[in-house]
């Protein structure tokens, strides 16, 4: 809920207290009134119903985004489960510096490196942990690789950005690929449920 609505509900509470007050100060001196004069007192009226407070704004999240920002990150995170974060991490920064530079291009080289430095992670690191690669490690490490290409279109200067389709369509080639990272997620998890790594 932003500052502002939540200002603007603080004071519609106020008003609604004082005028809740009035109404009862405005009943309670009639019924004393009634009982000086030796009548019944009256029975309560109904107070007049408060204005009706307009619909809540779709609420946002932590990045600002309101319901159809939250399903784009869905989709995103349930492509990037299958990615090593520190691929993911090393790649963004790697980026980001070939973007620092003058004259600088989008690099499908790098692109394609660590397209195959996820396929080699997963290997790697079920080597270091347990001193073998078990042959259906690498399942989850073609994932990995499948799974970082299609992330990478939505990223702004990855090595897509060199065909034209994508860097002339970005807003429509990001809701592909998070369309594709959906249903890349449903085929990732049954495929590993079939045939689980041991």
């Amino acid at each position: 809920m932003s500052v502002w609505r939540v200002g603007a509900d603080t004071g519609m509470a106020a008003e609604r207290v004082r005028e809740r007050r009035r109404t009862l100060a405005g009943e309670n001196e009639e019924g004393g009134a009634d009982k000086a004069a030796g009548q019944k007192p009256q029975a309560p009226q109904a107070a007049p119903a408060p204005p009706a407070s307009p619909p809540p704004a779709p609420a946002a999240d932590a990045q600002g985004t309101s319901g159809g920002g939250r399903a784009l990150q869905n989709a995103v995170d349930r492509l990037t489960k299958w990615i090593p974060g520190d691929v993911l991490a090393l790649y963004v920064a790697g980026v980001t510096a070939l973007a620092a530079a003058q004259d600088a291009r989008p690099s499908v080289v790098l692109l394609a490196a660590f397209a195959v430095g996820a396929l080699l992670w997963v290997p790697a690191a079920a080597w270091a942990s347990t001193g073998s690669v078990p042959r259906r490690t690498w399942l989850p490490a073609g994932l990995a690789a499948a799974a970082f290409s299609l992330w990478t279109l939505s990223v702004p200067f990855s090595g897509w950005q060199r065909w034209s389709v994508v860097s002339d369509n970005q807003a429509a080639v990001a809701i592909v690929a998070a369309l594709l990272g959906i249903f890349f997620g449903f085929f990732a998890d049954g495929l590993t449920k079939r045939y689980p790594p041991r």
